[in-house]
């Protein structure tokens, strides 16, 4: 029985051999994410040169830094670049700054004066590592490292980083654009502004869908100086509105070209790992257009008797639904002044009236609709003398004929004779009745 189950019993260790590889007791082996290799020497100290270990991103060949010197470093497949974390989280917010200002203004971002791709990323590699100890107590202190005779650049770029990193200095990027103050034009609402790019190698875009429905924008290139005019209808009088984050800045010193991994091995570094996308985010501007649709007054003095205009009126203008005073007004030498004001409802009252004018008590109350040009026209009355009555203007009002001298003896005596004939005539009639009688 036996040496009928001996070759079965044979070929079943021989699966078993195949299907258990050696080893299968340790961990597994996964992909070889990075790379390790060595700069040149590239700091001194007291006991002579240093290099530094430098990774890279198997994958992509990018540069790869590890971040806590007080663990060991990562084995060629214990990063889990399939575990990001958020760095926000583990640095407090200086040290992070610091972490981002160093890396972006460090390789693959820049290599300095002369320096070789190893040689930069090594002393961004020392600069993460000091800077954690300046402000987390763990890493390198940078005080016991100096240039080595002969390399005195490569010490230079060294301190740069961390002047970055301790200066919290972020890539001076800038994207910006100036408020609109958007005006009319025949049956639209139209406005422009002039866009600042500023150290954004990959320009910058329009975000179109952060335009209301019904508003365009024309003039966009993408290109620093860019004129961009704005359309709208006329429905959009009377708001203001923010189109935030409209404009998106590109520039592969981005912080969102850093990457950060955690470590499969607790005991092992974590890492961050630099990419190079010119189109990646790197900051956001807003535009704001204000549709408030200023209209405008003209003020005119008259004379209440005259069709003359009248200089040197001063009246005060207050928004009448808060009570403000907003200004004075002083009227000009053809009786005028001017002033534009948001739509809204307003009234004024003279503080000063013109020289040989009467100061009006008057409130003189006004409403502006947007984008309307109202005049409105005061008037003041002339001072007179104690007992001078305003002239008749000819051709209005009664005919008068005023008495002569000796005119008033003349109508006495005729209001007498008038009176006896009157007088006379009713004797007569009484007479006549009788003798009827």
């Amino acid at each position: 029985m036996m040496k009928r189950l001996l070759p079965l019993i044979l070929v079943l260790l021989m699966m078993l051999s195949v299907a258990i590889p050696v080893g299968a007791a340790e961990t597994a082996t996964g992909p070889p994410y990075i790379t390790k290799t060595y700069s040149p020497d590239i700091l001194r100290t007291a006991s002579g040169t240093r290099q530094s270990m430098i990774f890279t991103d198997a994958t992509t060949g990018m540069p790869s830094y590890c971040l806590d010197y007080d663990r060991t470093p990562p084995s060629p497949n214990s990063l889990d670049t399939t575990n990001a974390f958020d760095p926000a989280t583990i640095f407090d917010p200086a040290t992070f700054t610091g972490l981002k200002s160093l890396l972006l203004a460090g390789y693959p971002y820049s290599t300095g004066n002369g320096l070789s791709d190893a040689e930069a990323q090594g002393c961004t590699q020392f600069a993460v590592w000091c800077w954690t100890y300046e402000t987390m107590g763990y890493g390198l202190d940078p005080a016991n490292y100096s240039a080595i005779p002969g390399k005195e650049h490569i010490y230079e770029y060294f301190i740069s980083l961390m002047e970055a990193a301790r200066n919290q200095s972020l890539p001076d990027q800038r994207l910006s654009a100036p408020d609109i103050s958007m005006q009319r034009a025949g049956d639209v609402l139209t406005g422009q502004t002039i866009v600042e790019v500023q150290g954004l190698n990959g320009g910058y875009t329009l975000d179109m869908s952060m335009l209301p429905e019904g508003m365009t924008v024309s003039g966009y290139t993408g290109n620093d100086g860019d004129v961009l005019t704005f359309t709208a209808p006329l429905s959009f009088a009377g708001q203001r509105l923010s189109l935030q984050d409209i404009l998106h800045g590109h520039d592969e010193r981005s912080a969102l070209n850093l990457l950060w991994y955690d470590n499969t091995d607790p005991s092992m570094q974590r890492m961050s790992i630099s990419t190079l996308d010119m189109n990646a985010l790197a900051l956001t501007g807003d535009i704001a257009l204000d549709c408030q649709g200023a209209g405008s007054l003209r003020l005119l003095k008259k004379s209440s008797e005259e069709n003359v205009f009248l200089a040197g009126a001063t009246y005060a203008l207050y928004d009448s639904d808060t009570g403000e005073l907003l200004c004075e007004l002083t009227t000009d030498e053809h009786g005028e002044a001017s002033i534009e004001l948001a739509a809204g409802s307003y009234h004024l009252l003279e503080q000063v009236a013109p020289t040989g004018y009467e100061l009006s008590p008057d409130v003189t109350a006004f409403s502006l609709e947007h984008y309307e040009e109202k005049t409105v026209i005061v008037k003041d009355r002339p001072i007179r003398p104690v007992g001078e009555r305003p002239s008749v203007p000819s051709g209005k009002g009664p005919s008068r004929t005023m008495p002569k001298t000796g005119d008033a003896s003349r109508g006495g005596l005729s209001a007498l004779a008038l009176l006896f004939g009157s007088s006379l005539i009713a004797l007569c009639l009484r007479t006549v009745r009788k003798r009827s009688a």
